[in-house]
């Protein structure tokens, strides 16, 4: 019977593209050719595929928990039904790949980049995203509750019927982005950028959106309940103005407060109401 070495040997030889039933574990694959291989129920235990070839390699029902694939070339690798729980993706290349029904608790997807990949009902808890690029990708029915998305650039990606929620969005960019049925509890969303974004039927409640850039964001059937948005910045009438509120610990009404640049003691009111759409 063949063991996981002997494998190994065959697909790092090219006599074997397609493996299916195997275990592997602790296994080193450091900067092998995979491209374009075929795992189905196979477990990776704590493997290494660091600086590896992975494009169009395929994954199907596989357990590949704790392990690394930094820097590895995964583009058009595809992901279905995987356990992906303290995976370390680290500046790996993603690009046009599909994870489906996947789930990443406690990952690291930290400086990757994710151009058109597509995650479709995928979660996990306290994954960190950070700095990431997912400019043009799509997220469809996801949960990535406890998350770390700081600086992560989400410019033009679609994101649809997912929770984002109680995480940390600093500096997160989603210019021209296009978000629908998406809820953001709780979660930090200082300083991001939605410029130029469509947003339906979005939900901010309880999230701090301090400074956030909400210019020309086309907005329908949102939710601001309790929501903290002392300065975040809006654009009326091609004028900049910045929201401040009277008290940081009231609930915010749908009528914002903003102050006139360069007019100290003027004010004006923008009722935000949730009929929309409406551009802010």
């Amino acid at each position: 019977m063949e063991d996981g070495k002997d494998i190994i040997k065959k697909i790092l030889d090219g006599d074997v593209l397609s493996v299916s039933g195997k275990a592997f574990i602790q296994e080193y694959f450091y900067s092998s050719c995979l491209e374009k291989c075929e795992f189905e129920n196979c477990k990776f235990s704590a493997c290494s595929f660091g600086w590896s070839n992975l494009r169009e390699a395929s994954f199907t029902n596989c357990d590949l928990s704790g392990s690394t694939f930094k820097e590895t070339d995964l583009v058009g690798s595809n992901f279905e039904n995987c356990r992906l729980a303290g995976c370390n993706f680290k500046e790996a290349i993603l690009s046009q790949s599909t994870f489906k029904d996947c789930v990443f608790d406690y990952s690291k997807i930290k400086l990757a980049e994710l151009h058109e990949t597509r995650f479709n009902n995928c979660s996990g808890i306290k994954v960190k995203f950070s700095k990431s690029d997912f400019w043009d990708a799509i997220l469809e029915g996801c949960r990535f509750p406890e998350g770390k998305f700081k600086r992560t650039n989400f410019n033009r990606a679609y994101i649809l019927n997912s929770e984002i929620q109680n995480s940390n969005l600093k500096r997160a960019n989603f210019t021209s982005a296009c978000l629908m049925n998406t809820t953001f509890y709780l979660s930090d969303l200082s300083k991001a950028c939605f410029f130029n974004s469509v947003l339906t039927k979005v939900s901010f409640e309880r999230a701090t959106l301090s400074g956030t850039d909400l210019r020309k964001c086309l907005l329908k059937n949102p939710s601001f309940c309790d929501t903290y948005i002392d300065g975040a910045i809006i654009l009326i009438d091609s004028s900049t103005y910045k929201v401040k509120l009277k008290k940081k610990d009231i609930p915010l009404p749908h009528t914002w407060t903003c102050k006139v640049p360069g007019k100290d003691n003027v004010e004006i009111s923008v009722d935000v109401t949730t009929t929309g759409p409406y551009t802010l």
